[in-house]
């Protein structure tokens, strides 16, 4: 063999040497890959059943036609719920099963015979029941609510908001209304009774820790919390208060481990 057929031999083979690692790589990552996908599925199909078991243990959301999928620790919850009360206590009761990462609602609300003119109707007579010393303007457009006007205390804002969740149709509901003893609130005092409230723990079984910023009246919500409950429960004390202009919820959801306890939680207290 000449020197010139030696170096070219050589050549060759450190190609071939190199190729074969190039392969060897790449059939190691393909049964990595292969190997983290029935992991990954087995955990999604143990989430999902501890979601329908949290359904199933709910007497309020037990025989409402929902369905659920879970994909990436991401439960996806499908069906039908009379009003947005039904719909919310399936969500919180999802929410509420550790591991999951974000729970994401696409329950339908059955529509009602009507129409806005029906809804609007219904909402108002509603509220009148249960307040009947106060005026409230109610407004429905494309299923959709706003209540305005002035209540006397926040029990009487969050008694109008509950009564309102319960109208059967309604899609959506936006709480205008302004309670005296909040409308004057400016952002120290308004972050300051929130926190307060979040940290109220005997009314809101939160856990983790929950960082409050209020700036113009706008909120925002940040730091780490075990489940998506605590995130969605946080961003419900938040709505109890009069005068917020908007919620920004930036909490991270970081899973522990743990044993599912069920609470009865006054998201709104009466």
């Amino acid at each position: 063999m000449s020197h010139r057929d030696g170096r070219r031999w050589v050549a060759v083979r450190i190609v071939a040497v190199a190729l074969g690692v190039l392969l060897a790589g790449a059939h190691v990552a393909a049964a990595q890959t292969s190997s983290s996908t029935p992991a990954t599925g087995a955990a999604d199909a143990s989430l999902r059943a501890r979601v329908l078991s949290a359904i199933a243990a709910d007497e309020q959301v037990r025989d409402l036609p929902v369905s659920t999928e879970v994909s990436g620790g991401v439960a996806v919850l499908h069906g039908r719920a009379p009003h947005l009360a039904a719909r919310d206590a399936v969500l919180l009761a999802v929410a509420r099963v550790r591991g999951l990462l974000d729970v994401r609602d696409e329950i339908d609300i059955a529509p009602r015979d009507g129409g806005d003119a029906a809804l609007e109707a219904e909402v108002a007579r509603s509220l009148a029941e249960e307040l009947r010393s106060v005026r409230v303007e109610v407004e429905v457009k494309n299923g959709l609510a706003t209540l305005r006007g002035r209540v006397r205390t926040p029990q009487e804002r969050a008694v109008a908001r509950n009564r309102a969740l319960r109208v059967e149709g309604l899609k959506g509901l936006d709480n205008q209304l302004i309670a005296e003893t909040e409308g004057d609130l400016d952002d120290i005092r308004l972050r300051a009774r929130l926190v307060e409230m979040i940290e109220n723990r005997r009314l809101y079984p939160i856990e983790g820790d929950i960082r409050v910023q209020v700036l113009q009246r706008e909120v925002t919500l940040s730091g780490e919390v075990p489940r998506v409950f605590d995130r969605l429960v946080a961003e419900r004390v938040v709505d109890i208060v009069s005068g917020v202009r908007a919620v920004h919820n930036d909490i991270k959801v970081v899973p522990t481990g743990g044993r599912e306890v069920m609470h009865t939680v006054p998201v709104s207290p009466r």
